[in-house]
C-alpha cells in the first residue's frame, strides 16, 4: 500500500500547488476537481490491488489442488483400474467428468489392462498460468514412469495445462490439455 500513499500524498501536493497559483474562486474548482480525481483514482488503485490479492490467492489454492488431484488422476495400476476410474473421475467437474470417464473406461484401459500397464506420475514443476476468481489455469510439468508387464520401466516428461474450477467442493479438474 506504500504506492496508494505516495500517490495521494502527490495527490495533495498537486491540488495545493494549483490553489495557490490560481485565483481564489477558480482556485477552488480546480481543487475540487482535482480532489475528485485523485480520490477516484485512489479507490481505482485500492481495487486494483485487492483484486490482484485475489486473483493471487485463487491461484495458489488451485495450484496446491491441481498439483494434489492430477498426479492422482493420471497415475494408474492395472489391476486396479476401475477403483482409479472413479477416483480420477472424482478430483473432475462439468463435462469434463463424463469426458474423463469416457476416455478411461473406453480407450484407455483396453490397453493398460492387456499390456499390465502401472503408471506413476509426479509433479516436477507447476506454476499458474492464467488466474481469476472461479478458473484457474495451471501449467504442469511432471515425471512418468511406465511399466507393462515384465519390461523395463520407461520414464519421461509430460507437460499439461490444467484448467482448475472453483467449485462447492474445492478447486475440481474442468480440463486437462497435454502440451
Amino acid at each position: 500500500m506504500r504506492g496508494v500513499s505516495a500517490a495521494t500524498e502527490a495527490g495533495r501536493r498537486l491540488i495545493a500547488l494549483a490553489a495557490a497559483s490560481l485565483g481564489r474562486k477558480s482556485g477552488q474548482a480546480v481543487v475540487v476537481g482535482l480532489l475528485v480525481a485523485v480520490l477516484a483514482g485512489n479507490v481505482a488503485l485500492r481495487v486494483a490491488i485487492d483484486d490482484a490479492r485475489d486473483g493471487q490467492g485463487s491461484g495458489t489454492a488451485a495450484l496446491e489442488s491441481a498439483s494434489t488431484r492430477i498426479p492422482v488422476m493420471l497415475s494408474y495400476d492395472f489391476r486396479t483400474f476401475d477403483a482409479h476410474v472413479d477416483l480420477a473421475v472424482g478430483n473432475t467437474t462439468g463435462e469434463f467428468a463424463d469426458e474423463m470417464r469416457a476416455t478411461l473406461t473406453q480407450q484407455i484401459k483396453p490397453d493398460v489392462e492387456a499390456r499390465r500397464v502401472v503408471n506413476q506420475v509426479q509433479v516436477a514443476s507447476a506454476g499458474v498460468v492464467k488466474s481469476s476468481d472461479d478458473s484457474v489455469t495451471v501449467l504442469m510439468l511432471m515425471t512418468q514412469v511406465t511399466q507393462a508387464g515384465a519390461e523395463a520401466p520407461v520414464t519421461g516428461g509430460v507437460r499439461v495445462l490444467a484448467t482448475m474450477k472453483n467449485t462447492d467442493d474445492g478447486w475440481l479438474v474442468s480440463g486437462l490439455e497435454p502440451i
